[in-house]
């Protein structure tokens, strides 16, 4: 194995520098990787090229373009075609409904970065539908704006409460769960 412990397959560089940011913050030995054409049926070249490489392979997807049914159905495929060894280490964390959902979690982190005084706490980041645009309109009424950057991304995560966040997205602290082992948080 390498002196990388895990793989983080990824979407984009937002998603790219928020978990840089988680990983670096725990002392977790990672690579983040973008998904080629965010395409999860392209992941299986990349677990089976790359198996012995890792002991551990994540991908992060969110429900932005596809419904959890459908993205659950790829993986399942994905599982079905590589071997047993490589199997249980591959997880599928599903993000709801975009990374910057995690981000809505703590906006107080989010305030820090931009900035700005008092932004409304959001109590269910994950039950909203484009939370991108909710922290865009967010920002804007504070005379700011918010586009997807590695390094704002980054910036965010290393200001949050990962406790906090954990408490508010379930999808989060499935991921750190599978980032950490033993898991951090139950």
């Amino acid at each position: 194995m390498s002196d990388v412990d895990i793989l983080v397959l990824v979407e984009g560089v937002t998603e790219k520098g928020a978990i840089k940011s988680i990983a670096k913050r725990l002392g977790a030995k990672i690579k983040v990787v973008l998904m080629r054409g965010n395409r999860i049926g392209k992941v299986r070249g990349v677990i089976r090229t790359l198996g012995s490489k890792y002991d551990k392979f994540i991908i992060l997807k969110d429900l932005h373009k596809y419904p959890e049914k459908a993205i659950m159905e790829r993986y399942n495929r994905i599982r079905r075609t590589i071997s047993a060894d490589l199997r249980e280490r591959v997880k599928l964390v599903i993000v709801r409904h975009a990374i910057e959902a995690w981000f809505l979690a703590d906006t107080d982190a989010v305030s820090r970065v931009f900035n700005c005084r008092w932004l409304r706490a959001i109590r269910d980041p994950e039950s909203i539908e484009d939370p991108a645009e909710e922290l865009n309109n967010m920002l804007k009424r504070k005379g700011k704006l918010y586009y997807k950057a590695e390094n704002i991304a980054e910036r965010i995560m290393r200001e949050a409460d990962l406790e906090v966040i954990s408490k508010k997205a379930s999808s989060f602290r499935e991921f750190l769960n599978c980032l950490t082992d033993p898991p951090l948080i139950s």
